[in-house]
């Protein structure tokens, strides 16, 4: 029994062990929390992770001329509606396709159902940079077939105007 004046006797290690134990469970929660954000932020269909080799690839095909490997990216709608000559018409346009250096995905919007296609759409903004120094903002309608995004329509903007 403890004196008047003593505080009573604690079992210190229990005390030591239920204060780990909360943490380590406050630790775990919060790592699962933070897992779980990036999972629903970062991976799915409709994020510029998901899309932008889509379009990287298909504009650094456009720079280096390889039409047939472009025309490979290119959606089942798309390819009924551009034959392979086309596109390489499309592509002698040096100024908005050559230089390409690289771009960054800006936003994705899944898109709404089209009457009589059976696929998933999206609608992609991005900003590609050049050899030149010129900044163009690219414009796609993307289409999910077999779980891959593939082009349907693609739009290469004119320089944009440097901010000062």
């Amino acid at each position: 029994m403890a004196r008047r004046g003593q505080r009573p006797a604690v079992n210190v290690g229990l005390q030591r062990s239920v204060a780990l134990s909360l943490i380590a469970g406050g630790l775990g929660f919060a790592a699962l929390a933070i897992l779980a954000a990036w999972l629903v932020t970062a991976v799915g269909r409709y994020t510029p992770r998901a899309v932008a080799p889509l379009l990287h690839e298909f504009l650094a095909s456009a720079a280096s001329g390889d039409v047939e490997e472009a025309h490979q990216l290119l959606s089942q709608n798309a390819l009924r509606l551009t034959p392979l000559a086309d596109l390489q018409a499309v592509f002698s346009d040096r100024e908005r396709y050559g230089g390409f250096l690289g771009l960054r995905v800006q936003r994705v919007v899944q898109g709404l159902p089209l009457e009589g296609v059976p696929v998933e759409s999206a609608q992609a903004t991005a900003i590609a940079r050049y050899a030149s120094g010129d900044r163009r903002q690219i414009d796609a309608l993307l289409e999910l077939e077999n779980d891959k995004w593939y082009i349907r329509r693609l739009t290469v903007g004119p320089p944009l105007i440097a901010e000062p």
